[in-house]
Formats: structure tokens, C-alpha cells, sequence
């Protein structure tokens, strides 16, 4: 049987890629996390020293950066590896009569 976590030539990772870059619109809860991010940075960068302001937001930007890199681990892991499971599954149950 074909090992689907294995196989790099992924349709199901070429589908994710394809629905971010072009089919992706942001909804209401994507729009208020982003509002939100953006509403403690000004915050945070208010409370902070002129001098540390420059390093201070490189800082939240990273942080934001490895936020999302995380969300993107976490959704690769769960959703694409759920639907592997969910097919070997299904093609072990064909298998078996």
C-alpha cells in the first residue's frame, strides 16, 4: 500500500498550497485577529522606550512569524495526517474483503 506521508509528490499538500495562495479569502475571524494583533502592537509599542522601538517590533514580528509557522505545523499535522489516516482506513477496509 502506498505510504501517503511518504510520497512527495503530495496532491493533498499541492491542494492546501493552491487554496492559500489563490482561493484563501479572509473571513470576519481572520480579519479580527489580525485587528487584534495589530491593536497590542500599537500598545506594546506605545509603553516602549524611543530607542527600543525599533528592536521591540522586529521582536513582534517574529514572534508573529513563528506564531504562524507554528499554525502552519500544527494544520499540516493534524488535518493532513487526519485525512491519511481516514484514507488508509478506508483502503484497509476494501482490503479486507
Amino acid at each position: 500500500m502506498n505510504n501517503f506521508r511518504e510520497n512527495n509528490n503530495d496532491i493533498l499538500r499541492n491542494w492546501f498550497e493552491f487554496r492559500e495562495d489563490s482561493i484563501c479569502t479572509m473571513c470576519d475571524a481572520d480579519r479580527e485577529y489580525i485587528e487584534s494583533f495589530e491593536n497590542v502592537r500599537k500598545k506594546m509599542l506605545s509603553n516602549v522606550l524611543e530607542k527600543n522601538k525599533d528592536f521591540v517590533e522586529k521582536q513582534l514580528h517574529l514572534l508573529d512569524k513563528a506564531f504562524m509557522d507554528y499554525l502552519h505545523y500544527w494544520n499540516e499535522k493534524c488535518y493532513r495526517n487526519g485525512f491519511c489516516d481516514g484514507v488508509e482506513i478506508a483502503v484497509g477496509c476494501c482490503d479486507n474483503k
